[in-house]
């Protein structure tokens, strides 16, 4: 058995689709999955940021980048509403990963509340986070709601951490490792034993950490999985060529050559066989393929990084969320038929013309380039 087969064999996220699988709850359904995001703020100002309006350069870091605005916010209530509809649908998971840091003084409220719901109608919750603004009350609260969560860590060397993370000082690497390590040893009797058909045993894991590979870290990668190895569950993702990204790839990715050596490395190394939620049954990623994004507006949308699709409205005029995600889904299959398969959208070389079908002979930058799809 090579070192691929024993990951895939030993463990899976909580939440996951291989997790749903292994526990029955998986359905052949666009509902599987219910993305939320909310409002963007941060604490960080990351080189690789996807949801950055401007180019972030080592100059300007400390600079706030974070110009996004909605109006007509959801209140507490439609989020209310929207969970309860999505478990009346039969959903099974939620995930609010991005737009920023869920846990942000001006977002915590709500991911609390979102995470309350999520628990009150027996739904998985998945929340990605950077970590630094987790304390015990927190963790406690994280804990008692049966809270899968996941830690962006790109880096292990304290130095190049803060210098990727824009956050200044060591002093938030120290903080972010110490709460990765405190919030396993509290989740420690929650980890499950579980059995495939073939009698394979898996380990469900709550606590894991997730790495973009890149130029700064692709000879780092036996380092983070040996991080609480047997504590945590290690994914690992592409960058996504939008926002900061957009003007940084180069400097990350630097050219075919490595892009392929990337994706090879993200099958072979993460723990669930792809990114996050990767289903790899289908070769697909789960939140896009078998789910749907509702924005803080209650825009539709595939992705918590993709851009509102105007033409199938906001939840608050069209709330059958199974009827929304048929269509939406039979756009993205369209799109591959016509395009290529990938499973990722958004990593797709020609995906502005998924979210811009009307501009089909305008060629954006990253269409131009010719570099292979990200998964």
């Amino acid at each position: 058995m090579n070192y691929n087969e024993h990951v895939m064999k030993n463990k899976c996220l909580v939440g996951g689709p291989h997790y749903l699988k292994l526990t029955g709850k998986w359905i052949t359904s666009p509902l599987n999955y219910l993305s939320l995001t909310v409002p963007f703020d941060c604490n960080y100002r990351c080189l690789k940021c996807a949801n950055s309006l401007e180019k972030i350069t080592y100059s300007n870091l400390s600079e706030d980048h974070t110009k996004r605005s909605y109006t007509n916010l959801l209140s507490d209530k439609e989020y209310e509403d929207i969970i309860s509809n999505f478990a009346d649908a039969g959903g099974r998971s939620i995930a609010v990963i991005g737009e920023g840091e869920p846990f942000h003084p001006k977002q915590i409220n709500l991911t609390k509340h979102i995470i309350s719901m999520a628990y009150k109608n027996s739904l998985n919750i998945i929340v990605f986070t950077n970590g630094a603004l987790l304390n015990n009350d927190l963790i406690n609260f994280l804990y008692e709601h049966d809270t899968t969560v996941l830690f962006s860590v790109d880096s292990l060397d304290r130095d190049q951490y803060t210098t990727l993370t824009g956050t200044g000082s060591g002093k938030i690497y120290d903080t972010v490792i110490r709460n990765i390590k405190k919030i396993s040893s509290v989740y420690q009797n929650k980890k499950t034993a579980l059995w495939d058909a073939e009698s394979n045993e898996y380990t469900a894991h709550y606590i894991g950490v997730h790495s973009v590979l890149s130029l700064h870290n692709i000879n780092d990668i036996e380092t983070i999985k040996s991080f609480l190895a047997n504590d945590v569950i290690h994914t690992f993702g592409l960058p996504l060529l939008k926002g900061a990204m957009s003007h940084r790839y180069e400097e990350f990715v630097g050219n075919e050559n490595n892009h392929l050596s990337f994706v090879d490395a993200v099958k072979a190394q993460s723990e669930t066989g792809g990114s996050i939620c990767y289903n790899r049954s289908q070769d697909k990623c789960a939140i896009m393929n078998n789910g749907i994004l509702i924005n803080p507006e209650g825009n539709y949308g595939v992705c918590n990084y993709s851009e509102a699709l105007k033409e199938f409205g906001n939840w608050r005029d069209h709330k059958s969320l199974l009827d929304v995600a048929l269509s939406i889904h039979q756009r993205v299959d369209a799109f591959f038929e016509e395009q290529g398969h990938l499973p990722c959208l958004l990593r797709h070389q020609h995906a502005s013309k998924f979210f811009h079908p009307t501009d089909l002979n305008t060629s954006s930058s990253t269409t131009q380039r010719k570099i292979p799809a990200l998964v």
